[in-house]
């Protein structure tokens, strides 16, 4: 679909959704805008960042979350490179991977999995700021339950081959624990992202 402000060329997106999600990570292939920018999908995604930002996106709109209605549509890969796309032209970036049933980014960029974006909001619940509600909170007292000293956002942000482009990867994650996600800490995650960093991507 276009893009308000001008048409953008998705013919060689809709090719790729036929492909099973995580292909293009596992062939190593998927950074087509950092490893080959001057290819038909290259230019796209140039294109893409180039009309996205006329919307005002690293400016107005310092965060974007790209979405789909079912697996293997695309869009980690369209996020990994206008993530890549934006690092190349000096944007400070970061990409979080909040798809924790099926993450992506950590292969497709060449990082750890864990810790990460679930493992921080999990020892954040409660009160926010990673004891549980009611439980005295001081900087050596781990997550009620859990074990662990809560993680700082920067310990678990992750540096890519691409200059200015981090990632916070989905982290570990299992059924049983995803209800105690904490909604208004990821809110705070990403509000404190937007602060360090001109453009948050979201998965």
């Amino acid at each position: 679909p276009p893009v308000r402000g001008g048409p953008v060329k998705w013919r060689w997106l809709r090719a790729d959704s036929r492909r099973r999600p995580g292909a293009e990570a596992k062939r190593g292939n998927a950074l087509v805008a950092l490893h080959d920018p001057e290819s038909v999908a290259g230019e796209s995604y140039s294109m893409l960042r180039t009309q996205l930002e006329l919307l005002g996106m690293g400016t107005k709109h310092r965060s974007l979350l790209v979405t789909s209605c079912g697996p293997g549509n695309g869009k980690s890969s369209t996020l990994s490179n206008l993530a890549a796309s934006c690092g190349a032209v000096g944007r400070a970036t970061v990409v979080v991977d909040a798809e924790f049933r099926r993450p992506t980014l950590h292969a497709i960029f060449g990082v750890d999995r864990s810790p990460g974006l679930a493992d921080l909001l999990l020892s954040r619940n409660g009160d926010g700021n990673g004891h549980r509600a009611g439980e005295k909170a001081t900087s050596s007292t781990p997550a009620k339950g859990k074990g662990v000293v809560t993680p700082s956002i920067k310990s678990l942000l992750q540096e890519t081959q691409i200059r200015g482009v981090a990632v916070l990867a989905s982290g570990n994650q299992t059924q049983e624990s995803s209800w105690e996600i904490s909604w208004a800490a990821l809110r705070e995650v990403l509000e404190d992202l937007k602060r360090n960093y001109e453009i948050v991507f979201v998965d």
